[in-house]
């Protein structure tokens, strides 16, 4: 019966091997899964010599010996036996057979009937298993620093070969201590609460302590810890470095170590053959021993008639009618997983296939069932997968970069930490050549792996990728296979970027102090000087070393009583922060001034350590002050000189005019012309009193063009030495070749006269000598900073004027620049001499410094910067003869007499004029006669309409129409503002006949 059902068309839908041998070794039956694995087809392989032919030539021998044996009756048959076959196509494969003796009716043995597995690629799978520990063991006793696993009470659980190294314990000593016994800083329940943290925050934490060798000796290390295996009993991993030979450079390295013991069992086979109705026809023994029937008449039975037999696996059988019915409706194999339980409690997971036959006619015909225990391979593969999750759990947790590289330099693996560093994708990673990496520096260390070459290298690496510049840490090693040869290298990348910037910055702030223009010291809590930086040195003269471990006592200059420090130190001494300002002696003698904060600095415990001071020096800026203070003072003199400049100016303009018409109507001998020359002098005098006072408040105009002030200096000094007394000496040394200024000459002399008739002053009544020297000066500011702020460096002019008189005190020389102080007496100064010096020099952009002690003299020094680009000046001599001319004039003033003055003045000259003192008369006899008007000459300061409204309105109705502007004074008109409105000249009154007639002759000679 049994042969019947076992036709060729049944055999061959079995899954696994069936193969038949007879008791001489020559094949039988076959069926196609045989074929399969050996190349060959049913007819070739029936009546081959299994053992010649199939059996490699080492094993042939021994393995018919055997069979021999077997066959008669000598030997015990192996139920289940592995050996490699030989293929049709010269593979090798391994087999697992499960045997069984097939037997005559008499008993007698006739051969032998196996099913085979071929278990070719699980073996290999166990070698890879193998190799994988291997190089996983390999990997972690590779790694350079101490590892230590071990549970959440300190209790180790493996090390490797570094931990033992370093502690010098073997590694079954440290097997049986605790992290506790070797970490002398932390207790019990830190390392307790460190772990806690660790398990609670799913990262790696950091932390340094000590730890005892065996021998006793300790040293100081860096460990990092993180969790490797969650659940109930979590394992933890500790990375130990020996820190002691650099405790800045922080490096962390983690490995992993395989915990695995992988163990693949042989996998039995189930094999049972039903009929249409589910009626058992065959069952083989390992089917029957599985299920515990192996005293049951199964023949015949249903699932449901044998569950009766096996309470154990009543449910297994109950469902197996539905899966049966699946696989006879699906027409084809199915396959599914099913897990039956065993008599010990566990169960077992099989992967079963059903295989449907039918009849020709379509009739259901036998179910072959064919169960394969997959519970050991599942088993190795979900250890395969702990293993390969748990290094790689390690691997990708671990603190550093790693990367993995072959003995052609290729990378094979490397960690997310290492992506993240070098900024990369683990596609442009793995398999880039190492040997085409931008920086090459580090390709040295690298390729010494490959020669058995441990390296370091530490420093800023610019990435090949994202080229992006890190500071890392590079840690190169080795890697062996199991015989001992170098298969490839491992790098331990730490990116030190944050440490190396925490270290410039500690560089760039220890910089910057030494740098900072700011005074900076630091004492002790007494006050004795423990730091200096070099703007200490540099303000004071004194030294880093003179001045450490003295007290700040050294600077005192006086300036300050007793109540002053005391409150200070008792302010420092409460805590708080002081702020002040100190007049203090330089090594030298002289003295500075500074605005000073003291603050002091406190322990952890809030004690006061040290006390900071930052000082900076406001020298300049008292000098500055002082300055301003002058400014200040000149500024509310010129509001009150142009309040009046106006008025007077008009008042002169119209005494001048009629004295000077008057000396043209005189004689020259007519005595009455002489009286009229002084009222023309005092008139002038007067004119230059105002524009004193307009000029030392900066309220009127000055034309400042290139010149040569030596030419200048010489014509004053003509002047002036008729006027000096044979007992004074003038000394003068002016350099011919000096360049030009941008000045007003008539200033310029106006300065000259006024010091040198101060100097004169100064020696009246005694020997003495007058010295005026001019020379090129290349100033550097950094030696004038601190008393000229204003002085920046190039070329300047200096002139000096310096007398050998009775000299002036400090107080006096303080404020000889202040409008009206004098120390003459009453009658024979106004106090305005210097003053309006002053404000020339200021306004002509330069400065002047005066050096006086009393019985030495004083000098004066004018700096004033010079001009490059110089324009060719070429005096002119005065024109002696007035012009004169036929055009109309239009003359509006609202004083009478200038209008009068100036009438007759043009009249004189052969002018023809219309005079108004209303401006709105004056437009309006315009607006009727404007042919009849060739130049128009307005004042400034008129009621109703005002020169600059009237020229306005002129210029509206007649723009070509020529206009002179005329002002005593006015805050809102100047030259530049008049020409912009179209007016051709201003003038500044009180207007000399000569100056209005060169005007009115320059105006009109441009219009014709």
């Amino acid at each position: 019966m049994a042969q019947q059902i076992f036709n060729q068309e049944c055999v061959d839908k079995i899954g696994v091997m069936l193969l038949g041998l007879d008791d001489r070794g020559r094949i039988t039956m076959i069926n196609k899964a045989g074929c399969k694995v050996l190349g060959y087809s049913v007819q070739e392989l029936t009546g081959m010599d299994w053992y010649d032919r199939f059996v490699p030539p080492e094993d042939s021998r021994v393995l018919r010996d055997r069979f021999f044996r077997i066959m008669a009756g000598k030997e015990e048959h192996p139920e289940y036996h592995e050996n490699t076959v030989l293929t049709g196509g010269g593979d090798r494969r391994v087999i697992a057979w499960h045997n069984t003796l097939l037997r005559e009716d008499d008993g007698r043995i006739s051969g032998l009937l196996c099913t085979g597995e071929d278990i070719t690629d699980r073996i290999r799978v166990e070698e890879d298993l193998r190799r994988s520990e291997n190089r996983y063991r390999r990997f972690v006793d590779n790694v350079p620093d101490a590892l230590f696993v071990h549970d959440e009470t300190g209790k180790i659980i493996d090390v490797n070969e570094q931990a033992a190294v370093s502690l010098g314990y073997s590694r079954e000593e440290l097997l049986h201590v605790n992290i506790l016994d070797i970490e002398i800083n932390y207790s019990n329940a830190g390392i307790r609460e460190l772990i806690r943290q660790v398990f609670q925050k799913k990262r790696a934490m950091t932390f340094r302590g000590t730890q005892r060798r065996k021998d006793g000796e300790t040293f100081p290390v860096e460990a990092k810890v993180n969790v490797i295996e969650e659940g109930e009993e979590p394992l933890f991993v500790t990375v130990v470095r020996d820190i002691s030979d650099r405790l800045h450079q922080q490096r962390r390295l983690s490995d992993n170590r395989d915990l695995l013991r992988i163990i693949i069992d042989s996998i039995p086979d189930i094999i049972c053959v039903k009929n249409g109705q589910g009626r058992w026809l065959l069952a083989n023994t390992f089917d029957l021993q599985l299920f515990g029937l192996e005293d049951v008449n199964y023949r015949g039975k249903t699932d449901v008639e044998l569950a009766q037999y096996t309470p154990l696996y009543r449910e297994a059988f109950l469902s197996c009618r539905e899966s049966d019915l699946f696989a006879w409706r699906k027409k084809e194999p199915c396959r599914s997983t099913e897990i039956i339980p065993v008599a010990d409690g566990s169960s077992r997971i099989f992967d079963v296939y059903k295989i449907p036959l039918f009849h020709a006619d379509g009739r259901r015909k036998v179910l072959v069932v064919i169960g394969r225990d997959m519970t050991e391979q599942k088993q190795v593969l979900e250890q395969v997968r702990a293993s390969e999750a748990r290094y790689r759990q390690l691997f990708e947790r671990a603190p550093i970069g790693i990367v993995h590289f072959d003995t052609g330099m290729h990378v094979t693996d490397c960690n997310d930490h290492y992506l993240q560093i070098m900024q990369a994708e683990r596609e442009q990673i793995i398999g880039l050549d190492i040997r085409k990496m931008r920086d090459k520096r580090v390709l040295p260390l690298l390729e010494g792996t490959l020669t058995g070459k441990e390296g370091r290298w530490e420093g800023s690496y610019k990435t090949t990728l994202s080229r992006k510049v890190v500071y890392l840490s590079v840690h190169a090693v080795p890697l062996y296979d199991g015989q001992g040869n170098i298969r490839g290298g491992l790098i331990l990348v730490e990116d030190m970027s944050l440490q190396q910037q925490a270290l410039e910055e500690k560089y760039r702030l220890m910089s910057a102090i030494d740098q900072a223009s700011e005074t900076i010291v630091i004492t002790d809590k007494w006050g004795t000087i423990e730091y200096v930086n070099p703007a200490f040195e540099k303000m004071t003269g004194y030294s880093a070393e003179e001045a450490g471990g003295k007290n700040p006592r050294v600077l005192k200059s006086g300036r300050h009583n007793t109540e002053f420090y005391r409150e200070m130190w008792q302010t420092l001494r409460a805590g708080r922060v002081w702020k002040g300002h100190l007049i203090n002696k330089r090594k030298d003698g002289t003295l500075f001034e500074e605005d000073a904060t003291i603050s002091p600095v406190r322990d952890r415990e809030g004690n006061i350590i040290n006390y900071v001071a930052v000082k900076r020096d406001v020298t300049e800026e008292v000098a500055l002050k002082k300055q301003l203070n002058q400014a200040m003072k000149m500024e509310a003199i010129g509001t009150l000189a142009g309040g009046i400049a106006h008025d007077f100016n008009n008042i002169l303009s119209a005494v001048l005019g009629y004295a000077e018409m008057a000396e043209l109507q005189l004689a020259e001998d007519e005595p009455a012309r002489k009286d009229v020359v002084q009222i023309i002098t005092a008139g002038q005098r007067a004119t230059d009193l105002i524009r004193q006072i307009l000029t030392f408040s900066r309220q009127e105009e000055e034309e400042l063009r290139p010149i040569k002030l030596q030419f200048i200096i010489k014509e004053a000094l003509k002047l002036l030495r008729s006027s000096l007394p044979t007992s004074i000496e003038l000394q003068q040394k002016i350099d011919t070749g000096c360049g030009p200024v941008l000045a007003d000459p008539i200033r310029i002399h106006q300065v000259l006269m006024n010091l040198c008739t101060n100097a004169k002053q100064a020696m009246e009544g005694q020997q003495g000598a007058l010295r005026v020297r001019l020379a090129e000066y290349d100033i550097d500011s950094g030696s004038f900073n601190a008393f000229l702020p204003s002085i920046e460096s190039g070329p300047w002019l200096d002139l000096e004027v310096s007398d050998t008189g009775m000299g002036m005190e400090e107080q006096v020389k303080e404020r000889i620049f202040d409008p009206f102080f004098t120390t003459k007496k009453k009658g024979q100064g106004t106090g305005l001499g210097l003053s309006v010096v002053h404000g020339i020099v200021k306004s002509h952009g330069g400065e002047i410094t005066v050096e006086s002690a009393p019985g030495r003299g004083t000098t004066f020094h004018i700096y004033l910067p010079l001009v490059r680009d110089e324009e060719k000046y070429e005096e002119q001599e005065a024109q002696l003869e007035l012009p004169r001319g036929t055009d109309r004039i239009l003359i509006v003033d609202d004083e009478p007499l200038l209008v009068e003055v100036m009438e007759r003045f043009l009249v004189i000259l052969g002018y023809e004029v219309n005079g108004f003192v209303d401006s709105r008369e004056a437009l309006a006899w315009f607006n009727d006669n404007a042919d009849r008007v060739d130049l128009v000459i307005t004042d400034m300061t008129m009621p109703h309409l005002t020169g600059a409204e009237l020229a306005m309105e002129i210029l509206s109705k007649k723009t070509e129409m020529p206009i002179i502007l005329c002002t005593g004074y006015s805050e809102i008109m100047d030259a530049d503002r008049a020409a912009s409105m179209g007016i051709r000249k201003f003038l500044a009154k009180p207007v000399d006949n000569s100056v209005l007639a060169r005007s009115v002759r320059e105006v009109l000679d441009v219009v014709a």
